[in-house]
């Protein structure tokens, strides 16, 4: 288990990231984000109100994975991380496929540098997300359209300008190459 710290008033960096993500204004111009996400605030009032739903939706199917990733994102922004740690991954469990759950873990590990697994529940995301497949797809395409042997000359200038003699480098070379069709 990762301990997790409870999180501050987040950021305005933070702030700007999350209304970015969900293409909605947390803070408003003038505003002092102590103020406006405070307990007893309007918005921490909302905040306690979506999580009674939440809380209501997952009594009524404890298997509403859906519900968990947003109960999640709802003690996360409360700053309660470990409940909200404990959400993401239940939804997981629910459900193994759910790139929204894995995304949301991933950022909560992110916020507490947890790099390496957020860095593993980023790559879940994308690979479970059919419109990032779609996106990354043709990109990966047009890189594995590219024999090795192309980039042969471009390594042999990396490997003079760097001092490495020919008869060690064939063997990158060779590795490269090799690499290359296994990969793709």
């Amino acid at each position: 288990t990762v301990a997790l710290a409870a999180a501050p008033i987040p950021s305005s960096a933070e702030n700007s990231r999350a209304e970015k993500l969900v293409r909605e204004r947390f803070i408003h111009p003038g505003e002092d984000p102590a103020v406006a996400l405070a307990p007893g605030s309007a918005r921490r009032r909302a905040l306690d109100q979506a999580l009674a739903d939440y809380n209501r939706a997952i009594a009524i199917d404890a298997g509403y994975a859906v519900a968990y990733v947003g109960r999640g994102m709802v003690f996360r922004q409360k700053g309660q991380l470990l409940p909200a740690l404990n959400d993401f991954s239940k939804a997981i469990q629910i459900r193994p496929d759910d790139a929204p759950a894995y995304y949301n873990r991933g950022l909560l590990y992110q916020s507490q540098g947890q790099h390496q697994y957020a860095i593993d529940d980023f790559t879940s995301a994308i690979g479970l997300s059919p419109r990032l497949a779609r996106t990354l797809q043709p990109v990966i395409q047009v890189l594995a359209s590219f024999p090795a042997p192309m980039l042969f000359p471009i390594v042999i200038a990396i490997l003079a300008f760097v001092g490495i003699p020919l008869n060690f480098g064939s063997i990158l070379l060779m590795l490269l190459g090799t690499q290359w069709y296994i990969l793709f």
